[in-house]
């Protein structure tokens, strides 16, 4: 998990259970992780550069996995919980829990489902508006300043049917809720789900096809001492893109899909505009990957009870160094920005240039370590006066983590990741 915002030191302790069904024998594999990462960072109060706080921070974490693997498929069951603090105080404690389950079969030797539920229980701090280099996390969504304790619930299904070796189809169902702990928060109880469709077809090097998107999301408003500050309200929302990929050489590739997007707040008129995203990718297994990406779609954000209309640009390297590939370097960078889909949104206009730059080494066995860099710059410009006056700030965090991983992963075969 990337975090922005509030980089941290993390301990990790994690139990797997393994239980391999074979219809001849039995197996389990029980293992153990635990991490620790030291950092500091500039700007730890999130403030104008006048007005900033360096501090260094450390934060734990335990959790634990079991991992069943039987002939129709795979379960796993996950929990976890951290807390993160600030060394000289100049931010409160942080904390988070979560429980999981993922499960994935294969109904037909042409069919996968994916199905996955996570309950999140925490104290949020931060801001956490840069995107992570996995911009599929949940925590890679903007989520409200100042420290509220929250429950949050996240379920998604997938189901992909490829009827023969030329067509594909997909379908995702996803939902999530996201509701404030205490009174007065300042922040709206809100929902969203939303349904993606899919179908593609292979000419030979290209794949041509189309998918469509479409949701809804519905938020209480906001309430401060009897004051209304915001309306409850719903929000639909979609898009439908036409979409190209090709495969150029065994090194590039490419990735274009070009459509509309279309979004509506209750009393307002519909928005829309013209969306997408193209990438494309330098892939030398051995040695280096790169990846250059730009997209502009609309999407529902529960930490922020708001649809947000979210474009931004990307550029990634990562680079394997050693016999063995055992250093890996990462350089990652881009900017985004993003505007509330209701006009009385607390929330307004988002902007936010990131850089991050890591350096790891992982041999498989049982120890890894990584040192990382993180530059971010935002700025947020609020709709209400309600709502405090526009922001904008930057932050530097360096950090360093450390894990022991028991039985080491060199040493599992056979085991899903």
């Amino acid at each position: 998990m990337t975090i922005v915002g509030k980089t941290r030191l993390t301990a990790t302790v994690g139990i797997w259970g393994l239980w391999v069904a074979t219809g001849e024998a039995n197996a389990v594999t029980l293992g153990a992780e635990a991490a620790a990462t030291v950092g500091a960072t500039d700007n730890a109060n999130a403030s104008l550069s006048g007005e900033a706080k360096a501090d260094a921070f450390i934060s734990g974490r335990v959790g634990g996995r079991a991992l069943w693997v039987l002939p129709s498929g795979s379960h796993a069951l996950t929990a976890s919980a951290d807390v993160s603090t600030f060394l000289r105080g100049t931010r409160g404690t942080f904390t988070q829990e979560q429980v999981g389950w993922t499960t994935k079969i294969e109904p037909t030797g042409r069919s996968t489902l994916a199905l996955s539920a996570g309950l999140l229980h925490g104290r949020l701090g931060f801001l956490d508006a840069a995107p992570s280099v996995n911009a599929a996390q949940p925590d890679s969504q903007a989520r409200p300043a100042g420290a509220i304790s929250y429950g949050a619930l996240l379920l998604r299904e997938e189901f992909a049917w490829a009827p023969t070796p030329k067509w594909r189809s997909s379908q995702a169902l996803s939902a999530a809720g996201f509701t404030p702990l205490e009174e007065n928060a300042g922040r709206p109880h809100s929902w969203a789900v939303d349904n993606e469709l899919g179908l593609f077809r292979v000419f030979g090097l290209n794949q041509f096809g189309a998918n469509a998107r479409a949701g809804y999301a519905r938020n209480s408003g906001v309430e401060r001492n009897g004051v209304q500050l915001t309306p409850e309200r719903g929000l639909t929302y979609g898009d439908a893109n036409g979409v190209w990929k090709r495969s150029w050489t065994e090194q590039w590739s490419s990735d274009v899909g070009a459509g509309l997007f279309l979004a509506k707040a209750d009393g307002q008129d519909v928005i829309g505009g013209p969306g997408g995203r193209v990438q494309g990718q330098y892939r030398d297994p051995d040695l280096i990957t790169v990846t250059a990406s730009a997209e502009r779609r609309v999407q529902a954000n529960v930490y922020l009870g708001d649809a947000l209309v979210t474009e931004g640009v990307n550029l990634q390297l990562q680079r394997s160094i050693g016999k063995f590939q055992e250093w890996s370097l990462t350089l990652f960078g881009g900017y985004q920005r993003s505007r509330a889909v209701s006009e009385d949104s607390l929330y307004g206009n988002l902007a936010v240039l990131y850089a991050r730059a890591g350096l790891a080494y992982d041999n498989q066995g049982s120890f890894r370590w990584s040192i990382d860099y993180l530059l971010s710059d935002q700025s947020i410009d609020r709709n209400t006066p309600e709502a405090m006056a526009a922001v904008s700030f930057s932050r530097n965090i360096l950090s360093a983590t450390l894990v022991y991983r028991w039985p080491a992963p060199r040493s599992v075969r056979g085991v899903p990741p």
